[in-house]
């Protein structure tokens, strides 16, 4: 993953980027698989890697994202669901 990452560095321009995620963690020496990788950048990053690829950034719907937040039942999540429940007048 880490060559993978290598490649993708540069299309971000002067956007700052970093890993997170379980990526972050494996790479920081904590016993841990990653399956994807995780990327936190700006909205200057996101359209600079999306001009490279020629790709449109997949977004989950307000439907779907309110859905998983339930299903997660997290306490740290109670105020994205009010805030999704008041944009879908829920």
């Amino acid at each position: 993953m880490t060559q993978t990452i290598e490649k993708m560095l540069p299309c971000f321009g002067e956007a700052p980027v970093c890993v997170i995620g379980t990526l972050n963690l494996a790479l920081q020496g904590i016993d841990i698989v990653p399956h994807d990788i995780d990327l936190l950048t700006t909205d200057q990053g996101v359209a600079k890697f999306a001009a490279k690829y020629g790709a449109q950034i997949p977004c989950l719907s307000l439907g779907q994202e309110l859905a998983f937040y339930k299903a997660a039942s997290r306490l740290k999540d109670q105020p994205k669901i009010k805030l999704l429940e008041q944009a879908l007048n829920c």
